[in-house]
């Protein structure tokens, strides 16, 4: 796990949009731990799509960094966003783009959590140095995926962070949790993907401003990767569950077809060489995995 900084830090005042979603609860609960002063405005405080309305926020709070956590990742995945594609857009690439040009006016430090879904493919494990392969510039991709890439290119020179989160997990059971998702599904694809641990990437996105480490891209994931028997196997290992009725394919346009995916996914391995270069320590994706089974924590709601 990453190495905790800004503990305590009274100087800190955070401006945290999409403080509600399920990255951004995260970062409102490790910004309290670590003494860090925020602010999440609400959605019906702000619309992100205003200049006046992010102007606003940001020349009353003067924070010293902001986050952006808001997005359109289409419930109850990324298919949705094939039919909302204003919304997609909007949310994906329109608005980080304001609020860039926003915090560029009034010289605000930020970082925006994108997602490490512009790649697919094996032939290598992929670096920030890499132009995406699964994006509107090199098609097919998902309209989700087209987005999230479509927003980097614009901001990659804006001075900012860009954080990509991949396949979100951890202990605590949620329909946005690769676990979760992994247990509920009976026809599971079962390839290598990079994986992100939800608080290990909280931490390390706010090591990587509190080191005062390079502004640019970071593929913010557990290093390796795992496959969806891996996961179902250390879960029977550990809590004694069985899932014979689980239907592992390998055939990726096979279980496209089977499951009927409205469009196609991003499959694929990150590197994350450079956040280790940075000093941020992450623990392997096998390693994380198994602590967040191990502690596993079933949602009663």
């Amino acid at each position: 796990m990453s190495q905790a900084v800004l503990l305590n830090d009274e100087t800190a005042n955070v401006v945290l949009f999409g403080g509600s979603g399920y990255v951004g609860s995260l970062f409102q609960e490790v910004l309290k731990e670590r003494g860090v002063t925020y602010f999440a405005p609400s959605s019906s405080m702000l619309n992100m799509l205003h200049h006046g309305s992010v102007e606003a926020i940001l020349d009353a709070m003067k924070p010293t960094f902001v986050i952006n956590c808001a997005g359109y990742t289409g419930k109850p995945n990324v298919d949705a966003c094939e039919s909302f594609k204003e919304e997609t857009r909007s949310g994906n690439v329109l608005a980080p783009f304001n609020l860039a040009q926003t915090c560029d006016k009034l010289g605000i430090a930020w970082g925006h959590v994108s997602s490490g879904c512009i790649y697919n493919g094996y032939d290598k494990d992929f670096t920030e140095a890499d132009e995406p392969n699964f994006c509107f510039d090199n098609p097919p991709c998902s309209y989700y995926s087209g987005t999230k890439a479509e927003a980097e290119k614009m901001l990659k020179d804006m001075g900012c962070y860009i954080w990509r989160l991949r396949i979100p997990f951890d202990e605590f059971d949620s329909p946005r949790n690769y676990i979760s998702k992994v247990m509920n599904y009976d026809t599971l694809l079962d390839v290598p993907n990079s994986i992100s641990h939800r608080r290990d990437f909280v931490e390390a996105c706010l090591d990587l401003w509190g080191s005062n480490a390079d502004h640019g891209i970071y593929n913010v994931t557990n290093g390796g990767s795992v496959k969806a028997s891996e996961v179902l196997d250390l879960f029977t290992s550990t809590h004694g569950d069985t899932f014979e009725h689980k239907n592992f394919m390998n055939d990726i346009e096979g279980f496209y077809k089977k499951v009927g995916c409205a469009t196609p996914r991003s499959n694929c391995v990150l590197s994350n060489e450079k956040l280790l270069n940075a000093g941020i320590k992450m623990r392997t994706a096998k390693e994380a995995l198994q602590d967040a089974v191990e502690n596993w924590k079933l949602n009663e709601d």
